[in-house]
């Protein structure tokens, strides 16, 4: 609503459902990273076809999980002219196995047990399993279209790791918040600001 009132057509998407459980395969995961890339890249095609919409001028904004695909997106679809990638992260076999958020400690400490693994079979088992990890893909953004926002006190998807990407993709313009994951939503007034300012300077130069 904040972009559409300032003259920006917006469109939400909407990830496929995530079963990730205890019950399901590790491909599973890699298998919803592409699903969902793909969904992206159809909505990218969806919007070319509508009349109003500048299809040279078209940019992105995600959150956590939206933000690491996104980077993805980023690196594979050209029509992406600028990017705002909040509280992303890469390694994310490492955040699945470190965070402290209690959702996915929660999913993984049943998961480890269903199938026998110690912490570190976990992760090496994790590592074969996503080859879409968004660190191979981060060299192939170009960083002069990206906006990363990151939490100094993050301990969901882990600082290193959130610091990890920025280098990956070439230390691309950082806001650093002196909040959490979920406190950052305590910037929102100035992140509404400076990630329109963003994405309104990077797509008129288009």
């Amino acid at each position: 609503r904040f972009y559409a009132a300032r003259g920006m057509h917006g469109v939400l998407v909407y990830r496929p459902h995530e079963v990730f459980s205890a019950d399901r395969q590790l491909q599973e995961i890699e298998e919803h990273f592409r699903e969902s890339i793909v969904q992206l890249r159809q909505t990218i095609d969806w919007l070319e076809k509508q009349e109003p919409v500048d299809s040279q001028k078209m940019g992105t904004f995600a959150i956590s999980m939206g933000a690491i695909l996104t980077t993805i997106l980023a690196a594979v679809e050209p029509r992406v002219k600028a990017s705002v990638l909040g509280l992303p992260a890469g390694n994310v076999a490492e955040v699945i196995m470190a965070s402290q958020d209690k959702a996915i400690r929660k999913r993984r400490n049943a998961f480890l047990s269903a199938h026998g693994w110690n912490a570190q079979q976990g992760l090496q088992q994790l590592k074969s399993a996503l080859v879409s990890e968004p660190i191979r893909f981060a060299p192939y953004v170009n960083r002069s279209k990206v906006f990363m926002i990151m939490g100094l006190f993050d301990r969901v998807l882990g600082v290193r790791n959130c610091l990890a990407l920025w280098r990956a993709m070439g230390k691309p313009s950082l806001a650093v918040l002196p909040t959490g994951h979920y406190t950052a939503v305590l910037a929102t007034p100035y992140l509404k600001i400076t990630t329109y300012s963003f994405l309104r300077r990077k797509l008129s130069h288009v």
